[in-house]
């Protein structure tokens, strides 16, 4: 058949295409997951969250946690606001 290599080099490069996008995908995916394992770490850091088991990429962080850390996040953001909020309360 004179027109058998057309369906071959298609084929082929359809196959390579999909081997590539695979290939990139799980690639994307453990740097996805090394960036999130690095932020969660940075914020118990940040935070002091001292204790508890070590941070693993897999798992949703553990509601203790969390809560210290968005109680921080809150402290710090009462401080910021403190002298601004009591004036407009004033002011009303």
């Amino acid at each position: 058949m004179p027109w058998a290599w057309l369906y071959f080099a298609s084929f082929i490069l359809v196959a390579a295409f999909i081997v590539l996008n695979v290939l990139i995908g799980v690639v994307l995916n453990s740097m996805e997951e090394a960036r999130e394992l690095d932020r969660r770490q940075a914020l118990r850091e940040r935070y002091g969250v001292t204790g508890g088991p070590p941070v693993d990429p897999q798992a949703h962080a553990p509601v203790a946690e969390r809560i210290a850390i968005l109680r921080s996040a809150l402290d710090e953001l009462e401080l910021a606001l403190g002298p601004a909020s009591d004036d407009a309360r004033k002011s009303r």
